[in-house]
C-alpha cells in the first residue's frame, strides 16, 4: 500500500496517509527535522538540522530510523562554521540532497564533489559513484543560483565567499530505475536552462538534457513516471506550471 507523509512542523509529529488521503496513524518526529522518506518495510531517513545563533558549527546529518523513529545509524553529514558568528560562509548550497529509487538510497552534497553515495534499503553502503568534470572558473549563473538561496546572510552582516571555481553540480534526483538527473551549472539550450548528466545505476553518463531550471532551494521539482518526466517550473510571476516530457 503506497503512503505518503505530511509533517505537521507545530506538533513535531508525523501523520500517515494512505494513498486514498485516509489518515492511517501519527507518531511523534525527532527534533530539528528537515525532510523525511518512509522506507520499504517501515523504516525512514530523515534529515537532521544543526543550527542556532550561539550553535559553533552549522549542517545536516541523514539519519536511518527504525518503525518507531529511533535513530539507528547515521549515513552522511555536511557540517561548515555558524555564519553569524563567523560573518561569513563559503558561498555553496550547504545541504544533503536524499533520494530513494526501489531498493536504493542516494546521498550527495556539491562541496564533496562529483560524488553520490549509494546504500541498500536497510541502509548499508554498497557504492560510490564518482565522476570527473572540468572545471569552469564561469561564476555567472552560479552567483545568480546561489544569492538566490542564501543571500539574504547579507542583511545579516555576513559575506559570501565564492569559490574560484563552480561546483560539480547543485543538485539531483532519481527515476524508479536508479537513473540520476543530475543538473549542473552548464548553461542549457535556451537562456535560464542549465544541462542535466543522466547517469546510470552503475555510475556510466548516458545522455545529457536541457530541459530546464526546475528548483527551489537544492530541491529540483521533478520526478520519473513510466519513463514521463514532470518537471513543475516557476515563472518569474511566482506561478507554478507543469510540464512533462515523454521520454528523457
Amino acid at each position: 500500500m503506497a503512503m505518503f507523509l505530511f509533517w505537521i512542523l507545530s506538533g513535531g509529529k508525523i501523520a500517515i496517509y494512505n494513498k486514498e488521503g485516509i489518515f492511517l496513524n501519527e507518531i511523534k518526529s525527532p527534533p530539528l527535522m528537515f525532510f523525511v522518506q518512509p522506507l520499504p518495510g517501515g523504516n525512514y531517513l530523515g534529515v537532521e538540522t544543526i543550527y542556532g545563533v550561539l550553535v559553533k558549527e552549522w549542517g545536516f546529518v541523514l539519519n536511518f530510523y527504525d518503525s518507531e523513529f529511533r535513530k539507528v545509524k547515521e549515513l552522511d553529514s555536511i557540517v561548515y562554521m555558524n555564519p553569524l558568528i563567523e560573518k561569513k560562509v563559503e558561498a555553496t548550497p550547504h545541504s544533503i540532497i536524499c533520494q530513494v529509487s526501489g531498493d536504493r538510497i542516494y546521498s550527495a552534497y556539491p562541496e564533496r564533489g562529483y560524488e553520490f553515495l549509494v546504500y541498500n534499503i536497510t541502509g548499508e553502503l554498497i557504492k560510490r559513484i564518482n565522476r570527473s568534470l572540468k572545471k569552469s572558473t564561469d561564476l555567472k549563473s552560479y552567483k545568480k543560483e546561489i544569492d538566490r538561496d542564501i543571500g539574504d546572510l547579507s542583511r545579516f552582516g555576513v559575506t559570501l565567499i565564492y569559490p574560484k571555481v563552480v561546483l560539480p553540480f547543485y543538485s539531483f534526483f532519481t527515476d524508479e530505475n536508479g537513473y540520476l538527473f543530475v543538473m549542473t551549472f552548464q548553461p542549457g539550450d535556451r537562456e535560464g536552462e542549465y544541462l542535466y548528466e543522466i547517469i546510470s545505476a552503475d555510475g556510466e553518463r548516458v545522455n545529457t538534457v536541457s530541459p530546464g531550471s526546475f528548483f527551489s532551494n537544492s530541491v529540483i521539482l521533478a520526478k520519473v513516471f513510466n519513463q514521463q518526466l514532470y518537471l513543475v517550473k516557476e515563472k518569474e510571476s511566482g506561478e507554478k506550471e507543469l510540464i512533462v516530457y515523454g521520454k528523457y
